[in-house]
C-alpha cells in the first residue's frame, strides 16, 4: 500500500507487480495503492521523486485477474509533521487472481 510510487523505474514496479501476483495464491485477493502519473502536488514533499505512472498500467497488468474495483481519485491530506495541503492522484485496485 502507498510504495510502488517509490521505486526507482517502471521496471522495477512491473516486476514487483509480477512477483506480488506470483506469491498470491490461486483465488486469492491483492489490493493496490500507488501514486499515478495525472496529478501530483508534490511541494508539501521537497524531497520526494516518486516515479509515477499511469493509473491504465496498473488496470492493466491485472486484465487477466478478476478485477473486483478500480479508481483513478484525488486524496487530498496535510501531514501532521507539515500541516501543508496538498492533492494526489491514486490508483487503487482490488483484484482476484483467477481459480483455474
Amino acid at each position: 500500500y502507498g510504495l510502488l510510487h517509490c521505486l526507482s523505474s517502471r521496471v522495477e514496479i512491473v516486476d514487483t507487480l509480477r512477483r506480488l501476483q506470483l506469491a498470491t495464491k490461486v483465488g486469492g485477493y491483492l489490493a493496490l495503492c500507488a501514486f499515478n502519473s495525472r496529478r501530483q502536488e508534490l511541494h508539501a514533499h521537497p524531497d520526494f521523486n516518486p516515479c509515477l505512472l499511469p493509473h491504465e498500467t496498473y488496470v492493466e497488468a491485472f486484465r487477466s485477474w478478476t478485477l473486483l474495483g478500480e479508481s483513478d481519485a484525488d486524496l487530498s491530506e496535510a501531514h501532521p509533521h507539515n500541516n501543508i495541503w496538498h492533492s494526489h492522484s491514486v490508483s487503487r485496485l482490488l483484484a482476484r487472481k483467477p481459480v483455474r
